[in-house]
């Protein structure tokens, strides 16, 4: 709710984090926000991967608005490094389009291109859309598993902007700033508010209250108004119990280990320090491998060498990224 950095103008809008952003490309975070940050950390091996951050986007709870957000983002950089983005169109002022294209939950302001062409949010996505879809027409990559999510993504991001160019609020129960101007709609529409209301602003910020007990977002997920894709049993036991093929696990293995004093630091280059319960090495190739001391046979500390292992080829293998 409000429109400027300080709310200037009453309204609603559709990203809350838009009107902070005033260049295309910097290193600032706070003051002259970029849309792409150039901060040299690739968290990798920088002979072969490059770190792109991105910083405009918004913390969501609705699982549509993050599967698909993060989704479509790895979809468009893979197209982008097959070279299929050349049709997209490069847009003049993007900043000035990002926080035009917010501030209308219509989906219908047009923003105007290098050639001067003007163009909708959505007729963009189309175009990004259409690249990924020839990127996935072109075979199988990665796993099969992540191959078929893919084609479930393309489904799923056509299916959004189709629904998005007829009628936003019939996607209330899948994107989250849909969902909370509908919620904040209801409240105007009953109580005969305007946008300038201080209660609007704190129904915004009651919205994504973390705590149960009062978020309304988790309100309207208990009452079956917002889609889900997972069960609230999947996401207890991710709490605890990560996939074994992610970063995550190995942090929660080794993490405790660290607080013990038993744990290790490693690099790219080879490792730093070994612990107690095994020694680090280089590998034939530069990067550093985990083995467990010769007179450690626990099964949990063979677990984290193997995972450690595998997420070191990972980040030092050539190639594009995952």
């Amino acid at each position: 709710v409000g429109i400027g950095q300080q709310s200037e103008q009453a309204g609603f809008q559709i990203t809350q984090r838009a009107d902070y952003f005033e260049a295309e490309v910097g290193l600032e975070t706070t003051l002259n926000r970029p849309v792409i940050n150039t901060r040299d950390e690739p968290h990798a091996d920088p002979r072969r991967h490059r770190r792109l951050h991105v910083i405009t986007g918004d913390a969501t709870q609705a699982e549509w608005s993050t599967w698909l957000k993060v989704g479509t983002a790895a979809l468009v950089l893979r197209a982008l490094e097959a070279n299929l983005l050349t049709e997209v169109p490069v847009l003049a002022r993007p900043v000035e389009a990002m926080h035009r294209i917010s501030h209308d939950p219509s989906c219908r302001a047009t923003v105007a291109d290098e050639q001067g062409r003007d163009w909708t949010a959505i007729a963009v996505q189309r175009c990004y859309l259409e690249a990924c879809r020839r990127l996935c027409g072109r075979g199988p990559f990665g796993t099969d598993a992540q191959y078929q999510e893919a084609l479930r993504l393309l489904e799923a991001w056509q299916d959004v902007l189709d629904r998005l160019e007829q009628d936003p609020l019939g996607l209330a129960d899948r994107l989250e700033w849909v969902a909370k101007w509908r919620l904040l709609r209801s409240y105007l529409d009953r109580d005969g508010l305007d946008w300038s209301h201080p209660k609007l602003a704190m129904i915004d910020l009651q919205f994504s209250e973390l705590d149960e007990r009062r978020g309304l977002f988790t309100a309207l997920e208990r009452k079956g108004r917002i889609e889900r894709l997972t069960t609230p049993e999947q996401v207890a036991a991710a709490v605890t119990d990560a996939p074994s093929d992610t970063r995550a696990w190995l942090r929660g293995e080794l993490m405790p280990a660290r607080v013990r004093g038993d744990g290790c630091e490693l690099g790219l280059g080879g490792a730093r320090r070994a612990g107690p319960d095994r020694v680090a090495a280089p590998g034939d190739d530069g990067s550093a491998r985990l083995h467990p001391r010769p007179d450690d046979t626990g099964p949990r500390c063979r677990r984290i060498a193997d995972a450690a292992d595998r997420h070191l080829a990972v980040l030092t293998r050539a190639g594009p990224t995952a």
